[in-house]
C-alpha cells in the first residue's frame, strides 16, 4: 500500500510541470542606469508581420513586462532610439525561459534605430476559440446610420453579417463574437458596409496603412473585452462640441470659419487657442450672456417701475383725501 502511493506520489511531482502550466510569454527585462525611464525610446515587437507591442518605461531603474504568443509564431524585436540610449540596457527571453537578447548600453544617446532579431515562437499555447466583445460609441457620429456592424478578416468583410446591438439606447453599440487566437484586422461600419469609419492610419490601434487603414487585434487564449472606442478613433469619445453640418474634419471649408484649424488638429473641440473658430464660439457665448442679462434688465425695469407707479398712485390717494375732507 505504501509502495503504491510513493508511485503515485513520484509520477505526480513528475508530471505537475507540464500540468496547468503553460509557457506562452516572451518576457523582457527592462534597465535605465540614471532611473529616469527610457526618454522615448522602446522595443518593438511584431507577430507574423504584424505589429502588436511597444516595450518600454518611463520613470525609475527598471522594469518588467511580457508578451503572449502562440506555438510556431514569427516574432520580430526591433529598437526604437529615444533621447539617451547610452543609459539602457534590456534582457529578452523566449516562453521556455532562454535569453534570446542582451542588448545595452548603447555607444551614443541617439540613432540606434533598427532590426534586432527574428524568433519563432516555442510557446506552449495551441489557438484556441475565445470570445471578444466589441464596443463602439456612435455618440457622436455625424453620418445617418441605423445599424452598425463589424467587418474583419474572420468574417472576410461580408457587410452585415456581424452586427452590434444597443439594448440600453445609450447609443453604446457591441457585439461578442467567438474567434481563434491570433491576429486580426477589422472596422466598424452601418447598414451593410454603406457607412464606413475613416481611420487615422498614425493611431495606436491601427495597422499603419495609410491605403487601407484598419483596427488591428491580437486575440490571446482567453477572454477578451475591448475598451469602448469612439466611431473613426482608437480613443474614448469626447464630450467636445461636434463640427457643424458638413464638417467633417478631414476636409476644411474655406468659407465656414474655424474648418482649417479642425482640419490640422483632426478633431473639433471648439478651442484651437488663436484660431478665428474660438472667437466665433466665444462670441456666441457673449451674445447669449449678453441676451439672457438684457431679459433680466427688462424684467428688473418693469418690475421697478410697476413699483413706482404703484408708489405714486398711492402717495397721490394720500395727498387727495385730505383735501376731499376739508371739503
Amino acid at each position: 500500500m505504501i509502495k503504491s502511493i510513493t508511485k503515485i506520489i513520484i509520477l505526480i511531482f513528475f508530471f505537475l510541470p507540464f500540468i496547468g502550466y503553460s509557457q506562452c510569454h516572451y518576457t523582457i527585462d527592462m534597465q535605465d542606469s540614471f532611473g529616469d525611464g527610457w526618454n522615448g525610446a522602446s522595443v518593438d515587437v511584431d507577430i507574423n508581420g504584424v505589429p502588436v507591442k511597444s516595450f518600454g518605461f518611463t520613470n525609475g531603474n527598471n522594469s518588467t513586462d511580457s508578451l503572449f504568443t502562440l506555438n510556431g509564431d514569427i516574432v520580430e524585436f526591433n529598437f526604437v532610439s529615444g533621447n539617451w540610449d547610452t543609459e539602457i540596457t534590456f534582457q529578452v527571453y523566449d516562453p521556455s525561459g532562454v535569453q534570446i537578447l542582451n542588448i545595452g548600453p548603447f555607444a551614443t544617446n541617439d540613432g540606434n534605430d533598427g532590426f534586432l532579431l527574428t524568433d519563432t515562437s516555442n510557446s506552449t499555447c495551441l489557438p484556441q476559440n475565445v470570445s471578444v466583445t466589441f464596443r463602439v460609441d456612435m455618440n457622436n457620429t455625424v453620418a445617418t446610420f441605423t445599424t452598425p456592424e463589424i467587418n474583419g478578416d474572420w468574417n472576410s468583410y461580408c457587410g452585415n453579417c456581424d452586427v452590434l446591438s444597443d439594448p440600453d439606447g445609450d447609443n453604446i453599440w457591441e457585439t461578442t463574437l467567438t474567434l481563434l487566437s491570433g491576429s486580426y484586422e477589422y472596422y466598424f461600419s452601418a447598414d451593410n458596409l454603406q457607412v464606413q469609419e475613416t481611420l487615422n492610419s498614425s493611431e495606436i490601434c491601427t495597422n499603419g496603412d495609410p491605403n487601407s487603414t484598419r483596427r488591428l487585434i491580437s486575440v490571446s487564449n482567453q477572454n477578451i473585452i475591448l475598451p469602448i472606442v469612439c466611431w473613426n478613433s482608437c480613443s474614448q469619445c469626447n464630450d467636445f462640441p461636434q463640427p457643424p453640418t458638413g464638417v467633417l474634419c478631414n476636409s476644411g471649408v474655406p468659407s465656414l470659419a474655424f474648418t482649417d484649424d479642425c482640419e490640422q488638429q483632426g478633431n473639433w473641440t471648439g478651442d484651437f487657442g488663436s484660431g478665428n473658430g474660438i472667437g466665433n464660439l466665444i462670441l456666441e457665448e457673449l451674445r447669449l450672456e449678453e441676451l439672457v442679462q438684457m431679459q433680466h434688465i427688462v424684467v428688473i425695469l418693469i418690475f421697478t417701475t410697476s413699483l413706482v407707479l404703484l408708489v405714486a398712485v398711492e402717495l397721490v390717494n394720500l395727498i387727495l383725501l385730505p383735501l376731499s375732507l376739508l371739503k
